[in-house]
């Protein structure tokens, strides 16, 4: 599965990206074989060939904020902080079906937290720590 980050920059050629883009994926299924992740509403905005429900949020501090907006237009789910992804909020996005990702996990208390509340997507920049510790406690 990947995940295409849509980075806050102007794009030079907007037109011909997006369908390059397009062209690119097209061979694979959105949600099933790709996400776009953003920071920003105007990036997902920026590419409008591909529906909402293949667009996940990543929050910052504002998780709140970025947890309505997610709800109220029917995106495929966000991504945050693990300490401020709360239980209220990972259960309004699974009553909407919506997908929750993790993140900033670098040892095994935040790790067993987030597989023991089944998070969609675990997102870390320690990923051979968190698989030794995967390996060694032999949990998947």
């Amino acid at each position: 599965h990947m995940f295409i980050e849509l980075k806050d920059k102007d794009y030079p050629n907007i037109i011909e990206q997006k369908i390059t883009l397009f062209n690119i994926l097209s061979v694979l299924n959105p949600k099933e074989d790709f996400h776009f992740l953003s920071l920003s509403e105007e990036q997902f905005g920026l590419f409008d060939n591909f529906d909402n429900d293949c667009k996940v949020f990543v929050s910052e501090t504002n998780i709140n904020e970025i947890s309505l907006l997610a709800l109220t237009k029917n995106y495929a789910g966000i991504t945050g902080h693990y300490l401020l992804t709360t239980d209220n909020i990972v259960n309004l996005h699974r009553e909407q079906n919506q997908k929750i990702g993790t993140g900033f996990l670098k040892n095994k208390t935040p790790l067993f937290r987030e597989l023991n509340r089944e998070i969609d997507w675990i997102f870390t920049d320690q990923p051979w720590q968190l698989l030794s510790i995967i390996n060694e406690c032999k949990i998947l």
